[in-house]
């Protein structure tokens, strides 16, 4: 009876000691604001408490946000209820925090904004548990253009490969409890931003392809599909202007390449056409009709498609 006894408590005792250091760790985020793409930031308000066992810790100052620029603490208090052994710790944050903004997709594009903490002591000492119950983004948050997930809240072990110098540690390597909230933002008109930045741009190209129908002798027959090429590089321009700049070649990028290359070779086939039809040739004659029927039929699909797979894959 003694060895079975000792049996359980060598097996419960470390799940005992671990739940006697966890944490509650609980975040409410009142209010978002400031999104900047081109700097890749966003700023938030948010509150945040934890609730534990045992004696009462100090955990003012001891937070770190892992991914902020720079945060401002409004307030700080700490009580400790002797009823119940148990403390609960709440303060006020204010802070500038990085996000990848993922703009490939622009305008129909989804950013997950996050808010990750931890604190200073190892996760030997300080092991967060989310309080899943009680964080929450504040119904208040209304934006015009934007539309708010619900608040997810984790926590996970992080390694470093140092233990910074702690000559306490018997490890190269440091594990740290930490906090990771997000919220996922989209847009909640993206088609009405869409078509704004795309429109002249499939203007130009129905231009283009009505060349193909025109008459050979007349002018408009190839200045036509030139100019709609000027107006889509001068649409490209435009939208830059409000897109933030990006390495990688987004959705708009390619419905522009897209586009010239088609206006393109539209102008390659009117210019071989009108030669062929300048012909006495009346074989030529009727091939050059065919080519410009079959082409328009071939260049109107595979644009179509290749922007239907840009736009919902």
């Amino acid at each position: 009876m003694k060895k079975f006894c000792l049996f359980l408590l060598c097996v419960f005792l470390p799940n005992l000691i671990l739940c006697a250091k966890e944490y509650t760790f609980g975040l409410y985020i009142t209010d978002l604001y400031n999104f900047d793409q081109v700097n890749q930031t966003f700023q938030a308000d948010l509150w945040l408490w934890i609730n534990y066992f045992g004696d009462e810790i100090d955990f003012d100052g001891s937070l770190d946000f892992i991914n902020s620029l720079d945060e401002r603490q409004k307030n700080y208090q700490s009580e400790h209820f002797e009823s119940l052994n148990r403390n609960y710790m709440q303060q006020k944050f204010t802070g500038n925090f990085r996000c990848e903004w993922d703009l490939s997709r622009f305008p129909f594009d989804k950013n997950l904004l996050k808010v990750e903490i931890e604190d200073y002591r190892p996760i030997e000492e300080i092991n967060f548990v989310p309080d899943y119950k009680n964080s929450k983004v504040s119904d208040s948050i209304s934006f015009s253009e934007w539309k708010v997930s619900p608040l997810y809240i984790d926590s996970k072990p992080f390694t470093y490969d140092s233990n910074f110098g702690d000559l306490s540690s018997s490890s190269d390597t440091g594990t740290y409890s930490r906090i990771v909230a997000s919220v996922m933002i989209s847009r909640l008109t993206p088609w009405i931003t869409f078509l704004k930045l795309t429109f002249g741009v499939y203007v130009a190209f129905v231009l283009s392809v009505v060349s193909l129908s025109i008459r050979p002798e007349t002018d408009s027959r190839l200045s036509l599909p030139c100019a709609a090429l000027f107006a889509v590089v001068s649409n490209k321009y435009v939208v830059e202007s409000v897109v933030p700049s990006s390495t990688s070649l987004t959705m708009l990028d390619s419905i522009h390449i897209i586009t010239m290359v088609s206006i393109l070779l539209i102008c390659m086939v009117v210019i071989k056409t009108d030669g062929m039809r300048s012909s006495e040739n009346s074989r030529k004659v009727r091939k050059s009709f065919f080519i410009d029927r079959t082409f328009t039929i071939t260049i109107c699909i595979v644009y179509v498609a290749f922007n239907a797979w840009v736009i919902f894959l």
